[in-house]
Protein backbone atom coordinates (compact mmCIF):
# COMPACT_ATOMS: atom_id res chain seq x y z
CA UNK A 1 0.00 0.00 0.00
CA UNK A 2 1.45 3.34 -1.17
CA UNK A 3 1.48 6.42 1.10
CA UNK A 4 -0.87 8.25 -1.03
CA UNK A 5 -3.89 5.08 -0.73
CA UNK A 6 -3.70 4.48 2.86
CA UNK A 7 -6.95 3.50 4.79
CA UNK A 8 -8.61 6.83 6.24
CA UNK A 9 -9.95 6.78 9.87
CA UNK A 10 -12.76 9.46 10.29
CA UNK A 11 -13.13 10.30 13.98
CA UNK A 12 -16.95 11.74 13.82
CA UNK A 13 -16.48 14.79 16.31
CA UNK A 14 -19.58 16.78 17.30
CA UNK A 15 -22.54 16.69 20.47
CA UNK A 16 -25.75 14.84 20.50
CA UNK A 17 -27.90 16.24 17.95
CA UNK A 18 -25.15 17.37 15.48
CA UNK A 19 -26.09 15.19 12.82
CA UNK A 20 -22.93 12.98 12.90
CA UNK A 21 -24.77 9.45 13.27
CA UNK A 22 -26.58 10.24 10.36
CA UNK A 23 -23.63 12.09 8.05
CA UNK A 24 -21.31 8.95 9.06
CA UNK A 25 -23.35 6.27 8.36
CA UNK A 26 -24.59 7.47 4.86
CA UNK A 27 -20.99 8.25 4.30
CA UNK A 28 -19.84 5.29 5.25
CA UNK A 29 -22.16 3.38 3.27
CA UNK A 30 -22.15 5.24 -0.09
CA UNK A 31 -18.18 5.14 -0.09
CA UNK A 32 -17.76 1.59 1.01
CA UNK A 33 -16.35 2.48 4.51
CA UNK A 34 -16.46 0.76 7.49
CA UNK A 35 -18.86 2.13 10.26
CA UNK A 36 -18.55 1.76 14.09
CA UNK A 37 -20.89 3.12 15.72
CA UNK A 38 -20.23 3.58 19.96
CA UNK A 39 -24.19 3.79 20.23
CA UNK A 40 -25.11 0.78 17.93
CA UNK A 41 -22.39 -0.98 20.61
CA UNK A 42 -23.53 0.18 24.01
CA UNK A 43 -27.13 -1.14 22.32
CA UNK A 44 -26.22 -4.62 21.22
CA UNK A 45 -23.63 -5.38 24.50
CA UNK A 46 -25.79 -3.35 27.17
CA UNK A 47 -29.26 -3.05 25.73
CA UNK A 48 -29.18 0.59 25.95
CA UNK A 49 -27.71 3.59 27.79
CA UNK A 50 -25.45 2.47 30.66
CA UNK A 51 -25.20 6.24 32.09
CA UNK A 52 -22.57 7.03 34.74
CA UNK A 53 -20.58 3.44 34.37
CA UNK A 54 -17.14 4.00 33.53
CA UNK A 55 -15.95 0.34 33.15
CA UNK A 56 -18.78 -0.01 30.63
CA UNK A 57 -17.84 2.71 28.39
CA UNK A 58 -13.84 1.60 29.06
CA UNK A 59 -15.45 -1.57 27.55
CA UNK A 60 -17.24 -0.19 24.79
CA UNK A 61 -14.45 2.16 23.65
CA UNK A 62 -11.71 -1.00 23.77
CA UNK A 63 -13.97 -3.10 21.82
CA UNK A 64 -14.23 -0.43 18.86
CA UNK A 65 -10.22 0.63 19.31
CA UNK A 66 -9.63 -2.78 18.35
CA UNK A 67 -11.82 -2.85 15.77
CA UNK A 68 -10.47 0.41 13.98
CA UNK A 69 -7.12 -0.77 13.95
CA UNK A 70 -7.63 -4.28 12.68
CA UNK A 71 -10.30 -2.97 9.94
CA UNK A 72 -7.57 -0.27 9.21
CA UNK A 73 -4.09 -2.91 9.15
CA UNK A 74 -6.29 -4.67 6.41
CA UNK A 75 -6.78 -1.42 4.49
CA UNK A 76 -10.15 -0.91 5.14
CA UNK A 77 -11.10 3.11 6.00
CA UNK A 78 -12.98 3.69 8.69
CA UNK A 79 -15.72 5.96 10.68
CA UNK A 80 -15.54 5.92 14.11
CA UNK A 81 -18.95 7.37 15.10
CA UNK A 82 -19.03 8.85 18.59
CA UNK A 83 -18.89 12.25 20.97
CA UNK A 84 -14.98 12.69 20.53
CA UNK A 85 -15.12 15.74 22.29
CA UNK A 86 -12.00 15.74 23.70
CA UNK A 87 -8.24 15.69 22.69
CA UNK A 88 -7.02 13.20 24.68
CA UNK A 89 -9.86 10.83 22.86
CA UNK A 90 -8.94 11.90 19.54
CA UNK A 91 -5.19 11.40 20.20
CA UNK A 92 -5.54 7.69 21.11
CA UNK A 93 -8.00 7.92 17.76
CA UNK A 94 -4.37 9.14 16.00
CA UNK A 95 -2.39 6.77 17.34
CA UNK A 96 -4.07 4.08 16.28
CA UNK A 97 -4.43 5.13 12.80
CA UNK A 98 -0.96 6.02 12.73
CA UNK A 99 0.08 1.91 14.27
CA UNK A 100 -2.01 0.46 11.55
CA UNK A 101 -0.49 2.35 8.71
CA UNK A 102 -3.78 4.85 8.28
CA UNK A 103 -4.40 8.63 8.00
CA UNK A 104 -6.95 10.01 10.81
CA UNK A 105 -9.32 12.63 9.63
CA UNK A 106 -11.39 14.51 11.95
CA UNK A 107 -15.01 15.51 10.79
CA UNK A 108 -15.79 18.58 13.60
CA UNK A 109 -20.05 18.51 13.42
CA UNK A 110 -20.03 21.96 14.33
CA UNK A 111 -23.63 23.02 15.88
CA UNK A 112 -24.68 25.55 18.16
CA UNK A 113 -26.45 24.55 21.46
CA UNK A 114 -29.44 25.58 20.57
CA UNK A 115 -30.02 23.43 17.84
CA UNK A 116 -28.17 20.39 19.24
CA UNK A 117 -31.02 20.33 21.95
CA UNK A 118 -33.97 20.72 19.58
CA UNK A 119 -33.00 17.81 17.34
CA UNK A 120 -31.86 15.73 20.00
CA UNK A 121 -35.87 16.76 21.85
CA UNK A 122 -36.97 15.71 18.43
CA UNK A 123 -35.28 13.06 17.41
CA UNK A 124 -37.05 10.01 19.15
CA UNK A 125 -40.35 11.44 17.01
CA UNK A 126 -39.38 10.45 13.12
CA UNK A 127 -37.14 6.53 13.37
CA UNK A 128 -38.45 3.61 11.60
CA UNK A 129 -39.45 1.46 14.56
CA UNK A 130 -37.02 -1.23 13.85
CA UNK A 131 -34.17 1.67 14.47
CA UNK A 132 -35.93 2.86 16.94
CA UNK A 133 -33.69 0.33 20.09
CA UNK A 134 -30.22 2.59 18.33
CA UNK A 135 -31.46 6.22 18.72
CA UNK A 136 -31.75 7.14 22.29
CA UNK A 137 -33.27 10.15 23.64
CA UNK A 138 -30.01 12.06 25.27
CA UNK A 139 -31.01 13.88 28.46
CA UNK A 140 -30.21 17.45 27.79
CA UNK A 141 -27.48 17.77 31.33
CA UNK A 142 -25.46 15.21 28.91
CA UNK A 143 -25.75 17.71 25.43
CA UNK A 144 -24.59 20.56 27.76
CA UNK A 145 -22.26 18.56 29.59
CA UNK A 146 -20.44 18.37 25.94
CA UNK A 147 -20.44 22.11 25.56
CA UNK A 148 -18.78 22.80 28.77
CA UNK A 149 -15.94 20.33 28.12
CA UNK A 150 -15.69 20.27 24.49
CA UNK A 151 -12.27 21.16 22.87
CA UNK A 152 -12.21 21.63 19.30
CA UNK A 153 -10.05 20.32 17.63
CA UNK A 154 -6.13 21.37 17.02
CA UNK A 155 -4.54 22.90 14.11
CA UNK A 156 -2.33 19.91 14.05
CA UNK A 157 -5.07 18.15 14.01
CA UNK A 158 -6.70 17.30 10.14
CA UNK A 159 -9.57 18.38 10.27
CA UNK A 160 -13.11 18.85 8.04
CA UNK A 161 -15.55 21.40 9.92
CA UNK A 162 -19.52 20.11 8.98
CA UNK A 163 -22.11 23.11 10.30
CA UNK A 164 -25.16 21.95 11.26
CA UNK A 165 -26.30 24.51 8.34
CA UNK A 166 -24.68 22.42 5.78
CA UNK A 167 -26.44 20.09 3.66
CA UNK A 168 -24.96 16.34 3.44
CA UNK A 169 -23.55 16.76 -0.32
CA UNK A 170 -21.97 19.97 1.27
CA UNK A 171 -20.13 18.05 4.20
CA UNK A 172 -18.99 15.50 1.68
CA UNK A 173 -17.82 18.73 -0.46
CA UNK A 174 -15.94 19.90 2.36
CA UNK A 175 -14.33 16.46 2.80
CA UNK A 176 -13.52 16.20 -0.96
CA UNK A 177 -11.45 19.49 -0.02
CA UNK A 178 -9.65 18.68 2.62
CA UNK A 179 -8.38 15.74 1.40
CA UNK A 180 -7.13 17.17 -2.07
CA UNK A 181 -5.69 19.78 -0.29
CA UNK A 182 -3.61 17.67 2.10
CA UNK A 183 -2.44 14.89 -0.73
CA UNK A 184 -4.89 12.25 0.87
CA UNK A 185 -5.80 10.25 -2.00
CA UNK A 186 -8.10 7.25 -1.12
CA UNK A 187 -9.51 4.38 -3.01
CA UNK A 188 -12.14 3.87 -1.11
CA UNK A 189 -13.40 7.55 -1.37
CA UNK A 190 -14.19 9.15 -4.75
CA UNK A 191 -15.82 12.74 -4.69
CA UNK A 192 -15.85 15.01 -7.48
CA UNK A 193 -14.81 18.46 -6.10
CA UNK A 194 -17.46 21.37 -6.76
Amino acid sequence: MNKRSRPILYINCGPSGSGKTYFGRRFAREHGLAYLSSDRLRQEIYGGQVGDIPEAHKHIFKIMWYLAEELLGNGVSVVFDSMSHLEEYRKTLRDIARKAGARAVVLYFKTPLDTALTRVTKRHRFKAKHLEPYFHKTPEHIVRQFYREFEEPRAYETSATITSDMSYKEGVETIAILLKKRGIKTARFVCPLP
